[in-house]
């Protein structure tokens, strides 16, 4: 669809959804997903009132947009038989701006623009295929997910109602991702949910291969996906999810963007993944991954099912400590000559092995620094493993409290450590519960993709815009 010539262009699909790898750490995710994709389950980016004022404007939305009555009242697209106005178009640009955090410039929203009429174009779909299987969301429902929106931005929904009206605002920018949220949420609940068992056999041989692993890394990622259907699309959905990874770089709100743009289940939940295994992933997503640090997001990466962005959250071992985990310690450090020889660091070494041997816990440790008139101390009492060096971080990050390290040759001298005490998000592996959960929330997204991609290959778009 994207990519092609203006005119009417009939959606064309590859293979949707045989790429990347889907993990949550928390049970209930999968389990409950009654409002999966309903907008803003978070705090708008910017306030709500800047939101709403911002919406009202929609006549004067730039950025390549004529500004006229008459242009907003355009066909963006056809699906089927029904049609995606310019308006609509332009109240979801615009909303997606503010609740990301995205800038506001026209480059922007003329790059943006395809992205997020194809997403309309795929809710319209949601939304017919919720009418051929008798699905319908009632105004109740509608009305209770805008009452979550406004208690999460500290509004009762008489002062919200309130704020509307007096500002004019039309809501159909938000009730109709709202509408279609819902509904898929229901097509899923009945077509898709009930076709997904996970065996004992397969639960038993993702635990174990996760203990073959537990001295691997894992990493807490969030992701943004973005499908390619046909090879047409591909240079376009490229620069958006460039654009996407930029806007992140330059503080857009990460979760906010998945939300909106992400075509994996994963989107429900702003794009977190859990704790994924080293290994787990496709060896050029495992890549892409491996280079980051904890906070940087990686550049796009292409699979067979379209393009993957990724934010690392944390890094941590199977059973033991995450970045966040914080240390309590005991430390001594027995400096060598400036220009030590590796004799002098054989020496030190042996002192250190008979006071590791005659240490038993913290307490000892200030009177073993009273002893040793030449040793230092170089570390903080406390420090959180994320602020480790790599040498410290392999040697003590998983220490258990009241066990000294071996000899750490650092500095041009020896250092020992003890842990003391830890606090903070330890690592472990999941119970066979949330494995089984796990996997299902890997073939739900599988599952997910391949309705949506049938949808897709069965419908008639005129792409106008």
């Amino acid at each position: 669809m994207r990519g092609s010539p203006k005119g009417t262009t009939k959606m064309t699909t590859g293979t949707l959804g045989e790429g990347g790898h889907i993990a949550v750490a928390r049970s209930e995710r999968y389990k409950s997903e009654a409002h999966a994709r309903v907008p803003f389950p978070m705090k708008f980016g910017a306030s709500v009132r800047g939101f709403f004022f911002a919406l009202s404007m929609l006549v004067v939305l730039c950025g390549g947009m004529p500004a006229g009555a008459e242009d907003l009242q355009r066909i963006a697209a056809v699906v089927n038989d029904q049609v995606i106005s310019m308006y609509d178009l332009a109240g979801r640009t615009r909303l997606i701006i503010v609740s990301s955090g995205l800038q506001d410039t026209p480059e922007i929203r003329a790059r943006l623009a395809p992205q997020i009429l194809r997403t309309l174009i795929d809710e319209t779909l949601e939304l017919q295929e919720a009418r051929r299987l008798n699905i319908t969301v009632s105004t109740k429902e509608i009305e209770q997910a805008v009452g979550r929106i406004a208690q999460q931005n500290d509004m009762s929904l008489a002062q919200f109602d309130d704020f509307i009206k007096t500002s004019h605002i039309p809501l159909s920018a938000v009730t109709q991702q709202i509408r279609a949220g819902i509904a898929w949420s229901k097509i899923v609940a009945q077509k898709i949910r009930p076709t997904i068992e996970i065996g004992d056999d397969q639960v038993q041989e993702y635990l174990a291969r996760l203990k073959a692993d537990e001295n691997k890394p894992q990493y807490r990622l969030a992701e943004i996906f973005l499908g390619v259907d046909s090879p047409q699309q591909d240079e376009d959905v490229r620069r958006t999810a460039e654009r996407l990874a930029d806007q992140v770089r330059q503080g857009a709100n990460f979760a906010a963007l998945a939300r909106q743009f992400s075509q994996s289940a994963t989107a429900a939940v702003g794009g977190d993944m859990g704790w994924i295994e080293q290994g787990s992933l496709q060896p050029e997503l495992e890549k892409a991954v491996e280079q980051l640090k904890t906070g940087q997001v990686s550049d796009p990466v292409r699979t067979v099912a379209g393009y993957h962005i990724f934010l690392l959250r944390g890094i941590r071992q199977v059973g033991g400590a995450s970045d966040n985990t914080e240390l309590t310690l005991q430390h001594v450090f027995l400096p060598g000559p400036a220009n030590a020889k590796p004799q002098d660091i054989q020496a030190l070494r042996s002192v250190a092995q008979s006071i590791a041997e005659t240490a038993t816990s913290c307490a000892d440790f200030p009177e073993l620094l009273k002893e040793l008139p030449d040793a230092k101390t170089i570390l903080p009492e406390k420090i959180a493993v994320k602020d480790l060096s790599p040498t410290l971080r392999t040697a003590i990050a998983n220490l258990a409290p009241g066990k000294i390290s071996e000899p750490i040759v650092i500095n041009n001298g020896i250092l020992l450590v003890m842990v003391c005490s830890r606090s903070g998000d330890e690592g472990g592996l999941p119970t066979a519960e949330q494995a089984r959960d796990i996997l299902g929330r890997e073939k739900l997204d599988l599952l997910m993709r391949r309705y949506l991609r049938d949808l897709r290959m069965a419908a008639y778009v005129d792409v106008r815009a």
